[in-house]
């Protein structure tokens, strides 16, 4: 580990790739710019959702269900980043063979980006599950303090941010199943 100007370089052990590879992802296609309005779903709305869960005052007192719930999908994601990796080399190989004229470098692209937005979710899954076992064993999630309420809108929003890429990977997965699949256009 190296730091530098206040940034940790981790090397081969560093995913900040695969979150900047899907937040780039996050952009107006004809643009090319940040799409400002699919941040704010990403996140702001998650974490306004958060937020008010602060005064509101629901508390997850057992947040079992969401880390099952949470670990299935991520290990069903998992399958699904094999099958887009073995899908994406075939295309490519197909395309450069001259085999397959009918995808297009935007197609291409589309499975990159349903690639990156699994890869983030199965990430976000994982950093989501270990941060609520580790609030559960803290027993941030047995009482109503203070520590109770801001570890139940975390919670919250976290689960919030990994419905809402789960939205996006659904949207994705549509987008190339009538691109590819169906060939229509």
């Amino acid at each position: 580990m190296v730091c530098t100007v206040g940034v940790i370089k981790m090397g081969m052990s560093s995913v900040a790739g695969i979150a900047k590879s899907y937040f780039s992802t996050l952009v107006n296609q004809r643009t090319g710019k940040v799409h400002a309005g699919a941040l704010v779903v990403q996140l702001g709305v998650p974490f306004a959702i958060g937020a008010a869960c602060l005064f509101i005052d629901p508390l997850v007192f057992s947040p079992s269900n969401a880390i099952v719930g949470i670990s299935i999908v991520s290990a069903l994601l998992c399958a699904m980043a094999t099958m887009l990796f073995q899908t994406r080399v075939s295309l490519r190989n197909s395309k450069e063979a001259g085999e397959d004229r009918f995808v297009t470098e935007k197609d291409l692209k589309l499975i990159d980006e349903l690639f990156s937005a699994v890869l983030w979710a199965i990430l976000f899954g994982l950093v989501t599950v270990l941060l609520m076992v580790a609030l559960e064993w803290m027993g941030a999630c047995r009482f109503g303090d203070g520590f109770g309420r801001l570890s139940s809108a975390l919670q919250i929003a976290l689960i919030g941010h990994f419905v809402f890429v789960i939205g996006v990977i659904l949207k994705r997965l549509n987008r190339v199943y009538e691109l590819v699949a169906m060939h229509n256009r």
